[in-house]
């Protein structure tokens, strides 16, 4: 079989020679950034699809969407501020809410969430995540869902604020404290060389 014209493969002959490809910027509020190439991680085939889609539900399909989705991020960010010991930061305006905390380790409840199976985006300077609200978030209880994931994580977490952080909690820890973002790029470019090794 054959792939698609386009399609290639680059293998090198080292790990050394991979790290040249690599883009880190570590100085950037939404969070460390690493990507196996300068360009990310985009592909065209995502640009075709947005495209097609906004093609097929057209202008007053997108205003009704749009209005959904404001809706629901202002629920989501009333009920936040209702949450002990989490902190909305500003006054959010469009589909996207940031929060964290003064109380505990704000990563760590990254962490949680991320093992009930939500996408947070992990911000830093200050410690933080980021929550993008897409129209497949206002259906059915998914909100709601969301909101109890947080208070049952906020609740065990406040049970023990100054636990041991794991996982990317710990990463995200970690690379806040280290005072030259330098060495937090060469700590990531390690991270994509063990993730792209194969053997």
């Amino acid at each position: 079989r054959q792939s698609s014209k386009g399609s290639s493969t680059l293998l090198y002959s080292h790990p050394k020679y991979r790290e040249g490809q690599y883009f880190t910027y570590t100085d950037w509020s939404g969070g460390i950034y690493a990507s196996s190439t300068m360009a990310g991680t985009r592909s065209g085939a995502i640009m075709a699809t947005c495209w097609t889609a906004l093609m097929s539900n057209g202008i007053d399909g997108y205003k009704q969407t749009a209005d959904k989705v404001l809706k629901c991020r202002q629920y989501i960010e009333k009920n936040l501020h209702g949450i002990s010991g989490i902190k909305v930061f500003g006054e959010p305006g469009v589909n996207i809410i940031s929060f964290g905390s003064d109380a505990f380790d704000i990563y760590r409840l990254g962490d949680i969430l991320t093992s009930k199976g939500w996408h947070m985006y992990t911000l830093q300077m200050p410690a933080g995540l980021n929550l993008a609200i897409t129209p497949l978030f206002v259906e059915g209880s998914t909100r709601d869902d969301f909101l109890s994931d947080v208070r049952e994580g906020t609740a065990k977490i406040m049970k023990d604020p100054s636990a041991k952080s794991e996982g990317m909690a710990a990463i995200y820890g970690m690379a806040a404290k280290i005072p030259d973002q330098a060495i937090v790029s060469e700590f990531i470019t390690g991270y994509l060389d063990a993730y792209y090794y194969t053997k």
